[in-house]
């Protein structure tokens, strides 16, 4: 079957498109006709020049963490009702907000319709993680759909929860740093100046501290604009750079990157998650890897598990293969052990997940109660040095007449 893209006039009279599975274009076109839509082009094959140009742009390149978790906890309360899973995910369609996932529910339902599997379906446009979906994958043979689609929406609010926690600590640091920065531009750019008359002609016998304001002072006057351009430009040029993964990769292989082995227990504690619910719902260990690597942002996480999993295929037992890899610490390997002579892999890996998300949140927590003081701190410094190179002067220049 092929993907059909079509513009249709819907039955209210409103231009839109569609998307239809068939063997066919005629086949589409009675489809078309059978949901109440009037097709004015079906197509098939890349898209044409105006057809990216009329794609809408996001900011993003995926759907947030959160709203991923909210739907599929929806689409599981509606199977729960007994609706049939077309009529769920029409009915999703009609709740949801966002053009993007209206049109991404759209598609799964004509999907779903035209026979595929639910994972199949779901697998449209990239928007579900591909650990997700092989938990979907899997509920078609335990047959519990409801269970997997909750499990999954609790561990990607997990995810979600922990972002939005680490984002709120971290606003007030923000927020005292912009601080900062504005009170040294207002002291440099108000206060400074009018003193700067008073000692023109005494530098010689100024403080070292004196003349080192003055000068900041004359250099964001001078420069004031660029200055201003490349606070802001730094920032996002630094976002820039950490968003390209080849740049990104190469910062973080640094052993000598600070954060390196925070991130790396966050990233197992996911991970060993991750690993834990897919061997539970009947996932083998080689696909739940694979599934797992496709879900980090991490390269050299992602490189890590799929070499883990040709070691598999060579005849490794799984702690030996997670122990010749650098990435999971000590511990998480002697858990694999446990779990693999006890044969409770999947139970092991969840407990494992747990120990190093509680691992991580600990140090995250502690360093974030480190930042908060160290940037007051910070500001008292700043102003301090500030004020007191100006008061320096102003005592020098009484020593001087006297």
């Amino acid at each position: 079957m092929a993907e059909w893209r079509a513009r249709v006039v819907t039955a209210e009279g409103k231009r839109d498109e569609r998307i239809v599975i068939a063997d066919a274009r005629d086949e589409a076109v009675v489809r078309l006709i059978a949901q109440g839509d009037t097709p004015l082009q079906v197509r098939t094959g890349p898209l044409s020049l105006r057809e990216r140009l009329d794609q809408p742009v996001h900011l993003t390149s995926a759907a947030g963490v959160g709203e991923i978790a909210s739907l599929l906890d929806r689409f599981a309360i509606l199977l729960e009702a007994g609706l049939p899973l077309v009529d769920a995910v029409r009915l999703l369609e009609e709740q949801v907000v966002s053009t993007r996932q209206r049109a991404w529910l759209r598609e799964v339902a004509v999907r779903l319709e035209a026979g595929q599997e639910v994972h199949e379906a779901f697998a449209a446009r990239a928007v579900l993680p591909g650990w997700v979906l092989g938990l979907i994958e899997a509920s078609a043979r335990s047959g519990d759909l409801v269970g997997t689609l909750r499990d999954a929406a609790t561990r990607l609010s997990t995810i979600d929860e922990a972002r939005r926690a680490i984002v709120t600590a971290m606003t007030y640091p923000m927020v005292v740093l912009v601080g900062t920065i504005l009170a040294v531009a207002i002291i440099l750019t108000t206060v400074v100046p009018q003193f700067a008359p008073l000692f023109e002609g005494e530098e010689a016998r100024l403080p070292q501290a004196t003349l080192w304001v003055l000068a900041l002072a004359s250099l964001v006057e001078r420069h004031g604009t660029f200055l201003l351009l490349a606070v802001i430009a730094l920032p996002m040029a630094l976002t820039a750079f950490l968003r390209r993964p080849p740049w990104r990769a190469a910062l973080l292989a640094r052993s000598s990157f600070p954060g390196r082995q925070l991130r790396d227990q966050y990233l197992a504690g996911r991970t060993c998650s991750i690993l834990g619910g897919l061997l539970s719902k009947g996932v083998l260990l080689p696909d739940a890897l694979r599934l797992a690597s496709a879900g980090t942002s991490s390269e050299r996480w992602r490189r890590d598990l799929l070499a883990i999993r040709e070691r598999l295929f060579e005849g490794d037992m799984p702690s030996r293969a997670f122990a010749r890899t650098r990435v999971f610490p000590v511990s998480v390997v002697a858990l694999v052990e446990v779990g693999e002579r006890s044969g409770r892999l999947g139970p092991t890996l969840e407990r494992a997940g747990q120990i190093m998300s509680s691992i991580a949140s600990s140090r995250i927590n502690r360093l974030i109660s480190l930042v908060n003081p160290a940037m007051i701190v910070l500001l008292g410094v700043i102003v301090a040095t500030l004020v007191s190179g100006v008061m320096m002067g102003i005592f020098a220049l009484g020593d001087i007449t006297a």
